[in-house]
């Protein structure tokens, strides 16, 4: 019985860890905010803007008043929460994964895998030769069927 609780625990670490490996090492490479790229395509625009400005395309009232707009919008469209999503995730998080898994490993295992109970039940129905060549007989029929 303690072997098979240690090699339970041990599975139940190797899920765990396997679980939480991407919360613990985040990716290598800086991932890109929503809110970062939404400002480098409003860049991009006003620097658009600003070329067909000087390429006389557009008149200085209309470079302005469209200027402010686009102002405008990338301070709608900036949010700090995509940046805090970005972040990573808190401790909250890693410590409710670990409870949620132990939890549920523990109970399936009470409710599915009593080995006491198992223990009992072939404790009173002990297995006999003839109920093992009953049940041999009875795959090599299913067999023969297939």
């Amino acid at each position: 019985m303690t072997s098979f609780l240690i090699s339970a625990l041990l599975l139940l670490i190797l899920v765990l860890v396997l679980l939480l490996r991407p919360l613990f090492f985040p990716a290598k490479e800086s991932e890109t905010s929503r809110r970062q790229m939404n400002a480098a395509i409003y860049r991009e625009e006003l620097d658009k803007l600003e070329a067909d400005c000087l390429a006389g395309r557009v008149d200085a009232d209309n470079y302005e008043q469209a200027h402010a707009e686009m102002r405008q919008r990338l301070f709608q469209d900036t949010d700090e929460a995509d940046d805090l999503a970005v972040l990573g995730s808190s401790k909250k998080t890693i410590v409710g994964i670990c409870l949620f898994v132990a939890v549920l490993s523990a109970g399936f295992y009470f409710y599915l895998g009593d080995a006491t109970r198992i223990a009992e039940k072939s404790a009173e129905q002990p297995m006999t030769q003839e109920a093992v060549e009953k049940m041999v007989a009875e795959f090599a029929a299913k067999i023969e069927r297939a």
